[in-house]
């Protein structure tokens, strides 16, 4: 309390400090803001549709075979996918889901092959295996008539 109606003495040296400091300049008062136009882009993008455009799987094909060529012609990818109008994001999904259709496709295919392929390699397996049996026990015979055990 005895504060309040007795505000702290300063010292001399930020006596004269508080003194000699200039006076504030007056603030400029500030522009008053124009209505906010739309650019003749934004007018264009706000004119068509919200929703997305949805492209085929052939047309995402074609897309990425685009931004891959663009890519290996030294492009950076952001200007490739630019070019393609479609966005990074986009093509990164479009990327992961490419090799899956891929895939599957391959599968059925080779799925019929594999079986086939398999039946192969377990014949071919059963052949190596009597070979191998005959070899070790040709092997064994002459081995055992050398140290004289027959």
């Amino acid at each position: 309390m005895a504060e309040e109606q007795n505000p702290p003495q300063l010292n001399p040296a930020t006596r004269a400090e508080a003194e000699s400091a200039p006076p504030r300049k007056a603030r400029k008062t500030r522009a008053r803001k124009t209505e906010p136009r739309p650019s003749q882009s934004t007018e264009a993008i706000l004119a068509t549709s919200t929703k997305g455009r949805r492209y085929s799987e052939s047309e995402k094909a074609e897309k990425l075979r685009q931004i891959e060529a663009q890519i290996a012609d030294g492009t950076t990818l952001k200007a490739a996918v630019k070019n393609a109008s479609i966005s990074e994001q986009t093509y990164y999904q479009w990327k992961r889901a490419a090799p899956m259709a891929k895939r599957s496709q391959a599968n059925v295919a080779a799925g019929i092959e594999t079986l086939a392929d398999l039946v192969k390699l377990e014949a071919e397996n059963q052949r190596l295996r009597g070979l191998l049996a005959e070899k070790l026990h040709a092997e064994n015979t002459e081995l055992r008539q050398r140290l004289g055990l027959d």
